[in-house]
């Protein structure tokens, strides 16, 4: 059975969609230098406020970025330096992101599942662009931006690690029939299963059917896109969206909506 087939079998109503999450919890990986520390490393070099300090602190600003980019690839059990190809198909089927070709793969993905502002995703671009490329002794405006932009790109990121269980049904079944989408946390997997409760009890179909994607397949990506985005709403609807397109699901986009109880 494929998503498809489970999500037609369960008859959700997407005109009146809704995402209920169940339980949820933080994505994390420990690197020997956090990307804060670096940050922090970053301030204190700043402080020194002569030409090494600031080339220091530039430097560790970047490096901050660098190691929560590769912090987040790493919280989905992805290598950044080589990682599945299901990425690079994710992004294609996102309507979140950039055409430029200049972008990083990497800032690309972050971008498709709504990590970061455009913004935040095209400044860091330039400031990496400007280190790889230039050797001029950057100023302390430079330097400050340089700073304030690390720091804001780690905690918009960081603000995202945090994903949920969830159930997709609409509002007619709420809290009784849907499908049921579950992380493994231990091998970053994801197992979807129909999802029924009459009375006191839950009743799972076929469970010896569940449905799993792992990191190498792009609903993975789609799935975890929803799992970390229900803090926001907006994000919410446009990563059902985008799933829905991807799993060639009948409905047409303009008609999707969906409701959910923010965390």
């Amino acid at each position: 059975m494929t998503l498809l087939d489970l999500v037609l079998k369960v008859k959700i109503n997407f005109k009146e969609g809704y995402i209920q999450p169940t339980n949820g919890g933080a994505l994390r990986h420990n690197f020997e230098i956090s990307p804060k520390e670096f940050l922090s490393f970053s301030k204190q070099d700043f402080k020194i406020d002569d030409k090494r300090g600031r080339v220091n602190a530039l430097s560790n600003a970047k490096r901050a970025i660098d190691c929560q980019i590769d912090k987040i690839f790493w919280c989905f059990g992805m290598d950044p330096a080589k990682y599945p190809d299901a990425v690079n198909l994710f992004i294609k089927s996102s309507n979140n992101v950039s055409s430029r070709k200049d972008i990083k793969p990497q800032l690309m993905f972050l971008q498709a599942m709504g990590f970061a502002p455009a913004s935040i995703i095209a400044n860091t671009r330039n400031l990496r662009h400007k280190l790889e490329h230039y050797y001029k002794a950057p100023s302390y405006e430079q330097v400050s931006e340089a700073i304030d932009l690390a720091e804001l790109f780690i905690s918009a990121t960081d603000s995202k690690l945090v994903r949920w269980d969830y159930i997709i049904t609409d509002n007619e079944n709420l809290e009784n029939d849907g499908v049921k989408v579950k992380f493994d946390a231990d091998n970053y997997l994801f197992k979807i299963y129909e999802y029924r409760k009459k009375g006191d009890s839950t009743l799972s179909t076929d469970r010896e059917e569940d449905i799993t994607f792992k990191n190498n397949q792009v609903e993975f990506f789609h799935l975890m896109k929803i799992a970390t985005s229900l803090d926001y709403e907006t994000d919410i609807q446009e990563a059902l969206v985008d799933l829905l397109e991807f799993i060639k699901h009948p409905i047409p986009k303009q008609h999707i909506r969906i409701g959910t109880e923010l965390m």
